[in-house]
């Protein structure tokens, strides 16, 4: 991690191509080989849009949450920008309180995303930070019933994290029951799961694109 650390991070949960499998649901329709593409074409689009996000923004740190531990010195990571970690073992819940726990013991803020959504924008992201600011809390609720992103500047017990179902259309309500607190919305956001999220996702692109953005959008018109 870095010596001097930003008073507050954001952990971008990642995979790493050719050491897990990525796009698992879109693949079935597209096929492994065009799916991990789509990812690597993801993972553009984050990095570009914090590389934008943190040159704007000097209070934030941003990092790779990696979910394998010999990722780190991958050759799909090196040359990026920005600071990785593994996640540890474990299920997603596991994961999400081994990174926001870890990193909230050196930040004021911890917010976690991942390269789900491409279409996100530097704004989405400052906007995230202003919420952070104000309440104290955020979520960006994510139209499958999940959440694309989610900030907050207290520690959040384990059993809490383990206890929500993921990956079901009730995952977002069940964590924000849990959770019990005011918490503030940003609008909701497509993950790209499937072949059926793209047009949402196309539609959901902000008006000032990067290079990766740009490249996903024609990669997507050829399907």
């Amino acid at each position: 991690m870095d010596k001097i650390m930003s008073k507050n991070v954001i952990a971008v949960f990642a995979k790493t191509p050719t050491l897990s499998p990525v796009k698992t649901r879109l693949a079935a329709t597209i096929g492994k080989e065009k799916a991990a593409e789509i990812y690597k074409i993801c993972v553009d689009c984050a990095q570009m849009t914090f590389e934008t996000f943190s040159h704007q923004n000097s209070d934030w740190q941003v990092i790779w949450a990696l979910g394998e531990e010999n990722a780190i010195e991958h050759d799909f990571w090196l040359n990026r920008p920005f600071d990785k970690i593994w996640t540890g073992d474990g299920a997603l819940g596991t994961r999400l309180h081994t990174i926001y726990t870890k990193l909230k013991k050196n930040h004021d803020a911890v917010v976690l995303t991942s390269t789900d959504s491409p279409q996100l924008s530097p704004i989405d992201f400052a906007s995230a930070a202003a919420e952070i600011k104000s309440t104290g809390s955020v979520i960006g609720p994510a139209h499958d019933g999940g959440y694309y992103l989610f900030g907050d500047t207290v520690n959040i017990p384990q059993n809490l994290w383990e206890a929500v179902p993921y990956s079901v259309e009730d995952t977002r309500v069940e964590f924000l029951r849990l959770l019990n607190k005011e918490i503030a919305h940003l609008t909701k956001k497509s993950d790209l799961d499937t072949i059926d999220d793209i047009q949402t996702i196309l539609n959901e692109m902000p008006e000032n694109k990067n290079s990766a953005q740009e490249k996903l959008i024609e990669m997507f018109k050829s399907l």
